[in-house]
């Protein structure tokens, strides 16, 4: 599997996405919604990534766990506040940098081996 450079990222509070798996997840924050846009509109998959503390807002890459999941979006219903997403986990990856978008979060990243059973 190639993957790109850069990917848009949903930083999670309290949930961690698994390759596989698939997961419902609740998204309102302003980048947030901007990463979904950003990958519905370029037809490209999404970085699930948990954050050290809950409380933080606008987490940058110092506030996100080194390891995430490439996701792929299966269904999104927007609402007055935000968005419902259901994703897939596809793979586990290793977060390297944030690249530089005003709109939302981006993260390069490298893909890790799948665990085998």
């Amino acid at each position: 599997m190639t993957i790109p450079n850069a990917y848009p990222a949903l930083p999670l509070k309290n949930v961690v996405v698994f390759p596989q798996i698939v997961q419902h997840l609740a998204v309102g924050r302003r980048k947030s919604l901007a990463a979904l846009k950003h990958a519905t509109e370029n037809a490209v998959d999404l970085i699930t990534v948990a954050q050290h503390a809950a409380d933080v807002e606008n987490p940058e890459l110092t506030d996100l766990h080194e390891i995430g999941t490439l996701v792929q979006i299966k269904r999104i219903e927007s609402h007055d506040q935000g968005a419902q997403v259901i994703v897939q986990g596809a793979r586990r990856v290793r977060i390297l940098s944030q690249t530089a978008n005003d709109d939302c979060l981006m993260l390069e990243v490298e893909p890790l081996p799948e665990l085998r059973m």
